[in-house]
């Protein structure tokens, strides 16, 4: 099996972490939360030479799926797989929950692959992951598990250094996101 590599560019209106996970051997990608420009991600695939196989959202807030529509758009739209922990769905389609209008008119998204918390799942034709949800940013906030590779994308439930932040001041929220970030130090 091939390796999986990480290019890791910082996009959108507020720097927001996109992953593109690529395998030279069979010349598949995934995007991890595709913030900012489509045509930045696209071009750098084409360029590159990848297939993009998928998408996954590790929550549905406006700076992780920025650049979803665009891809959708230039992929074929009922091929183009874009997972999500079940829980998300609604966030992705509500403008109000995914914070879209903070930056003007906003829009609504979905995601036609509707993960179970702790599933494992194929991402290329090569590469497995696993879905662990991890509540407390948004109620549907997931992280990605690639258990051969030792990683974790973690979205905005755990930053560098820090436990992340929770999605809203109320207590359940918080709670939730500690009890994801003690299930994470187990990992």
């Amino acid at each position: 099996m091939g390796q999986l590599k990480i290019v890791c560019a910082q996009l959108g209106p507020i720097d927001t972490n996109t992953y593109i996970l690529m395998d030279d051997e069979i010349k598949e990608a995934i995007i991890i939360d595709p913030a900012g420009s489509p045509e930045e991600l696209i071009k750098f695939l084409e360029d590159e030479g990848y297939s993009l196989d998928g998408v996954l959202l590790t929550h549905g807030h406006h700076d992780h799926i920025g650049a979803l529509e665009g891809l959708r758009e230039h992929y074929d739209p009922w091929k183009l797989r874009v997972y999500a922990a079940k829980p998300e769905q609604e966030v992705l389609m509500v403008k109000d929950y995914n914070l879209s209008t903070m930056f003007g008119e906003g829009y609504t998204t979905h995601a036609n692959m509707m993960i179970d918390d702790k599933q494992i799942f194929e991402v290329t034709s090569k590469h497995k992951c696993q879905c662990l949800y991890t509540p407390g940013h948004t109620l549907g906030s997931c992280c990605y598990y690639f258990a051969e590779e030792g990683w974790l994308f973690s979205g905005d439930t755990l930053f560098a250094g820090s436990v992340g932040r929770t999605g809203s001041r109320n207590d359940v929220f918080f709670r939730k996101h500690s009890a994801s970030c003690v299930f994470l130090s187990k990992l």
